[in-house]
């Protein structure tokens, strides 16, 4: 619920200024969700890169959110195949990066993809958010979740993910797809992949879990690696 409502508040904007200040053909961020973690936390979090990003740029970012952008009526496994075309039609990629982020196989494949088509990790950067608090335990929390954000880079094995939780065939046709692609690349290669984005987490902006949307991140944040 809150992508829909995020963007269609901003696609009037977006359309008005598309033409002059954005090529219609590319997104300014493909955007690395879990579907493991918190649906509202992930909307906080996209919302908040996205105020900063138009403080800087004077535009709504346009972005490809797969929950948002993808045509469900298409197999997941063709679905997947689209990937690469829509990570390489995008400038920049950003993580929503929550306690989860790393559980599911496909989120971590988009890493791995991002860096085989060639894109820079300069051009990646990434929010964190804690889950939903009490406000004492929030300040405590903001610390020790991105913490163990950083250590569950460090320590990702592909091993650990998960499996999608459904038993539609369609749905487990892609996820063996994606092991077979882990096997090709080799396991011990698509384990640097993700890796090797442990200093995107660790200079990533960190949400405090008492966020809301009238508090948004300041414009400099957004602009530092634009």
């Amino acid at each position: 619920f809150p992508y829909t409502t995020f963007f269609r508040s901003r696609w009037s904007r977006w359309r008005r200024s598309s033409a002059r200040n954005a090529s219609p053909f590319e997104a300014d961020a493909f955007v690395v969700h879990s579907s493991a973690d918190c649906p509202a936390s992930r909307a906080l979090a996209l919302g908040a890169w996205a105020e900063a990003w138009e403080s800087s740029h004077g535009r709504p970012p346009l972005v490809f959110l797969d929950v948002v952008c993808a045509d469900r009526a298409i197999p997941p496994l063709d679905l997947l195949r689209h990937t690469l075309v829509h990570l390489g039609r995008s400038r920049s990629l950003l993580l929503l990066a929550g306690p989860r982020f790393l559980e599911p196989l496909e989120t971590c494949a988009h890493l791995y993809m991002w860096l085989a088509i060639g894109a820079s990790l300069a051009s990646a950067e990434a929010v964190a958010f804690t889950e939903p608090r009490s406000p004492s335990q929030a300040e405590a929390a903001e610390l020790a979740e991105k913490g163990a954000l950083v250590s569950s880079f460090d320590a990702f094995h592909v091993m650990y993910t998960r499996k999608p939780p459904t038993r539609e065939p369609c749905a487990l046709a892609a996820h063996a797809a994606l092991v077979r692609c882990v096997s090709l690349a080799s396991v011990a290669h698509f384990n640097e992949s993700v890796h090797a984005f442990m200093p995107v987490i660790a200079q990533a902006r960190q949400l405090p879990p008492a966020w809301a949307p009238q508090q948004p991140l300041q414009a400099s944040a957004a602009s530092e690696e634009h």
